[in-house]
């Protein structure tokens, strides 16, 4: 009896534990589009999400909405937005806006659940048609690539607005990771005349996912008529409103600067690092407008890995985990300090963290820590005070004539469009533009540009071109990571990595990857490197859809065109 009630006890005990650390996972994830003739669309996703033990609120379901596409900034327009579940009863949700995305926030912050939900989600979507000279498409990534689940079997099914003949359906779909152009499976739906298309694809990993490509004859959606796709544009583009005299105070601050330029004298090679500027700030000052780049705080997070602070692990599925090795930080600077501090102890447990955990919230930490680089380098004089103090002012000023500047411009300027509008379109832009613009670099900042483009010159340089440089160090694995976290911030991590193919031969101690059976400096430069390794730069570029390109002949691979995001649970 007593042998029976202890194999009874383990058992219990063996049935708790698989439960309690049971993996949340998404058993299905099934859209159904409806496109509609006015070029809007009608998504449902059903998200049947598996919490096993794990007491939860309910999920996160983020959506891109800002893409860079056709030259400038491409917005889609999301409305009507429900969550049921499969009765219809509605959910408890917010909404928000970080970044790109919008993030609906799904369950009730005061009840815990656990096991399997089904939620359903409703939302329309405006401008996600792409037209094309021969045809109409909708390229529409279904699930998302930023899930840190997996996802047991995805599904979609697109209805046209009409029925027509399957002759004339273009469809292609795709699985996997960013960039994958793996085939799913896709079926037309009907005899003869096709009124849909489905796709399914079964077990996606971790940060994998669904996307389609459907293209149909012109004429069965209304193309949006130039003024509409005009305003559009200008909605999404208000700086091509910028007035005159903006773009007279930045033609002097250009000639002011290459005034500068010219005075430090032909470009020359450089082989070190520039004195007093870590590897974010010397992209910052090169990279000048784009300076909120995930690669300054990737360059940042390579640069304490080399010095000994941080190890980067890369895992089999992809995600990296960043461990803290020092607690004795006074040697680093506040703002090195902040990157351990925003992405590693504040969301991190026993001095790691999985970047995965983090994903939603990457982009504004990105935001943050480059802000707090810039930051440093107006306070250290590398940006003009001068111009930054005339920034503020005109933010100041022109927030102040905002409400005011239909008045002032019916009178000063006269009639409603050239006087009312264009007065306070010109506010606007100014108080945007001045609150946000990065300042103008003083006499410093430009001989530290100058040191740079010499910097670059030596990093890029092919090695048969090396015997040029006079006096140019030897090339050894010290003088490889001496520069790499700056190749990383100038975006020429692979031309680096050439020159030591020879030299830079066993992984070093601080970067572990879980896959890499054979080190190759190459392939290391470009995972240590990857902007995927947080997420994106400050805007996401689609590489089909948003940018006006198909999905369809090749163009097209997994996570491309519009939609996708991803999502957690919370």
């Amino acid at each position: 009896m007593k042998k029976f009630l202890i194999f009874l006890i383990i058992v219990f005990g063996l049935f708790v534990s698989a439960n309690v650390f049971a993996a949340e996972k998404i058993n299905s994830f099934a859209a159904e589009i409806n496109i509609n003739t006015d070029a809007s669309i009608n998504v449902s996703e059903r998200i049947e999400y598996d919490f096993g033990s794990a007491q939860k609120h309910g999920i996160f379901r983020a959506i891109p909405i800002k893409y860079l596409a056709r030259g400038g900034s491409f917005a889609l327009r999301i409305s009507d937005i429900s969550v049921a579940d499969v009765k219809g009863a509605p959910y408890q949700f917010t909404t928000s806006y970080p970044g790109n995305n919008i993030q609906i926030k799904i369950g009730d912050p005061n009840i815990e659940i656990a096991g399997r939900h089904i939620y359903i989600i409703h939302y329309t979507i405006k401008r996600a048609i792409n037209f094309f000279n021969d045809h109409d498409e909708l390229y529409w990534n279904i699930t998302g690539n930023d899930w840190p689940v997996a996802i047991g079997s995805a599904s979609a099914k697109i209805i046209l607005p009409q029925k027509i003949a399957g002759a004339d359906i273009q469809s292609d779909c795709f699985a996997g990771p960013f960039g994958s152009t793996e085939k799913c499976n896709s079926m037309l739906k009907g005899l003869g005349q096709i009124d849909s298309v489905s796709f399914n694809e079964n077990q996606l990993a971790v940060n994998n996912g669904l996307t389609i490509v459907v293209g149909f004859p012109k004429g069965m959606v209304i193309k949006p008529s130039v003024l509409v796709s005009a305003v559009d544009s200008i909605r999404d583009n208000k700086g091509i409103l910028f007035p005159i005299f903006v773009l007279v105070v930045y033609f002097g601050m250009w000639y002011r600067r290459r005034r500068y330029l010219t005075d430090c004298g032909p470009t020359i090679a450089q082989y070190d690092p520039p004195e007093n500027l870590s590897p974010a700030e010397a992209g910052i000052l090169w990279h000048e407008r784009r300076w909120a780049r995930a690669s300054n705080i990737v360059a940042e997070i390579i640069h304490l890995a080399i010095k000994g602070y941080i190890k980067i692990i890369k895992k089999e599925n992809g995600d990296y985990v960043l461990e803290l090795l020092r607690d004795d930080l006074h040697d680093l600077t506040d703002c090195q300090k902040e990157i351990i501090q925003e992405i590693i102890l504040k969301n991190g447990t026993d001095k790691k963290i999985a970047l995965s955990r983090v994903a939603l919230n990457l982009e504004s930490i990105i935001y943050y820590l480059n802000n707090c680089f810039i930051n440093n380098l107006i306070k250290n004089g590398y940006f003009s005070i001068f111009y930054r103090r005339i920034n503020q002012i005109g933010s100041i000023i022109s927030f102040l004539l905002i409400i005011p500047s239909f008045a002032i411009g019916m009178i000063v300027l006269g009639g409603f469009i050239t006087g009312a509008l264009s007065f306070f379109s010109a506010m606007i832009i100014i108080f945007i533009f001045s609150a946000f613009m990065l300042t103008t670099k003083s006499k410093e900042g430009v001989k530290a540009i100058w040191y740079i483009a010499g910097l670059k010159m030596y990093i890029e340089v092919a090695e048969e071109r090396r015997i040029q440089f006079h006096n140019a160090p030897d090339r050894n694995p010290e003088h490889f990571e001496k520069l790499l976290p700056y190749a990383i911030a100038l975006g020429l991590e692979k031309r680096w990595a050439q020159q030591f193919v020879d030299v830079y031969t066993q992984a070093p101690m601080w970067y572990v990857d879980d896959k890499m059976n054979h080190f190759n400096v190459n392939k290391f430069a470009t995972s240590v490197a990857s902007v995927r390794m947080l997420g994106a730069n400050t805007l996401p570029e689609s590489s089909g859809a948003s940018s006006g390109r198909s999905g369809l002949s090749g163009g097209g691979g997994s996570g491309g065109g519009f939609g996708g995001g991803g999502g957690r649970s919370w």
